[in-house]
């Protein structure tokens, strides 16, 4: 068990660190090609879309991986809450978004 909890960890980190280059680049070229003006409304958007990601997190894709036996009958609801929680998220940044408009 810990060799394969070892070999697990070791492709997280690796996806951590592919994920971060990955970011670190696609920020370096928008920051390239947008106007400053641009890449802060960029980022104001990002931070919004992440704090409301991260604070709407629901935990059913966790139960439904972490779920011995049979998960046919979790799936649908897991889908449709995560489709509704998108939904929600969309909803809230379309009517915020003229609070954050700089012009």
């Amino acid at each position: 068990m810990s060799q394969r909890t070892m070999h697990g960890g070791v492709w997280i980190f690796a996806l951590r660190i592919a994920n971060r280059l990955l970011q670190f680049f696609l920020t370096v070229v928008l920051a390239r090609l947008l106007a400053p003006d641009d890449f802060g409304l960029f980022g104001i958007a990002l931070l919004s879309l992440v704090s409301l990601d991260s604070l709407t997190q629901t935990g059913f894709d966790l139960a439904v991986i972490q779920k011995d036996g049979d998960i046919g009958p979790y799936l649908d609801s897991a889908w449709t809450i995560q489709i509704l929680r998108g939904v929600l998220i969309a909803a809230v940044l379309l009517s915020t978004a003229p609070l954050g408009s700089t012009s």
